[in-house]
């Protein structure tokens, strides 16, 4: 959604999200979130996401803490000649020209654009491709905080990452292309995303103190019901889940149809 290419955008809706749907395991966690999410600490911080703006997005004298801002998804991989598409995105801008030439942003000047592919659902959703968007783009960032911590030296890292991915689950039998439809049951368990082994593998033993998960369209239903889980969740690296779970990435499957 390029409504996120904003910073600005990603926070504002990070801080209108209820506490109640913070994850924190640890009082420093809980610290953290209160120190971004509450409109009166974010006034300490200053924005240095200006392209003539020295790395990294934003940071807080008054906190001693610096935070890079980041976005990854389950829809982009890389074709056969390295170049990454995105679907999702290239469907968006086509839609947001038609409404262009249609003269409607005139009249409606805010609207915002979710775009359905058409895509079968492992086309459209994939865990794999989403696995390897956080492994790139969190590495990608990671190797930035030795210059993050030139700018600003003895404050801890914050990654702030938007997770704009869908929620998945591991399912008992992998359903054949096509086969999948609306209303379907499957059995399975919940993809536990702060949990999971391939993920946490990339953060473990970083250099970053804090990674903030926000993560607000996954919703997963079962049996009737609504899985909790948390849209954002607050990890503190140097105690991270000391037993992961193990995903069988070939079984994943996401919930949007």
């Amino acid at each position: 959604m390029k409504y996120f290419n904003d910073e600005k955008n990603i926070l504002e809706k990070f801080r209108s999200v209820p506490i109640s749907e913070c994850y924190c395991s640890s009082e420093p966690e809980k610290k953290i979130f209160s120190l971004i999410h509450n409109e009166k600490n974010w006034s300490n911080w200053k924005d240095s996401s200006g392209k003539a703006d020295l790395p990294p997005d934003y940071f807080s004298g008054e906190f001693g803490l610096m935070m890079d801002v980041m976005r990854i998804d389950d829809h982009g991989f890389k074709n056969k000649k390295g170049k990454i598409v995105n679907p999702t995105y290239a469907r968006e801008s086509q839609l947001e020209d038609e409404l262009k030439n249609s003269e409607i942003l005139h009249k409606v000047p805010h609207v915002f654009v979710i775009p359905d592919t058409g895509l079968p659902t492992i086309e459209d959703h994939n865990y794999i491709y989403y696995q390897k968007n956080f492994k790139n783009i969190i590495s990608n960032h990671i190797n930035k905080i030795k210059s993050y911590r030139q700018n600003h030296p003895e404050f801890k890292v914050i990654f702030f990452v938007m997770d704009e991915s869908s929620a998945y689950f591991q399912s008992v039998v992998f359903p054949s292309e096509g086969q999948l439809s609306l209303g379907d049951i499957l059995k399975g368990r919940p993809h536990l995303h702060w949990m999971d082994d391939m993920f946490l593998e990339v953060i473990r033993g970083s250099e970053i103190d804090y990674l903030i998960w926000f993560t607000p369209f996954k919703h997963l239903i079962s049996d009737n019901l609504k899985v909790a889980l948390p849209e954002v969740c607050v990890l503190d690296i140097k105690e991270l889940e000391k037993n992961p779970i193990k995903y069988d990435a070939e079984n994943m499957i996401s919930a949007e149809i």
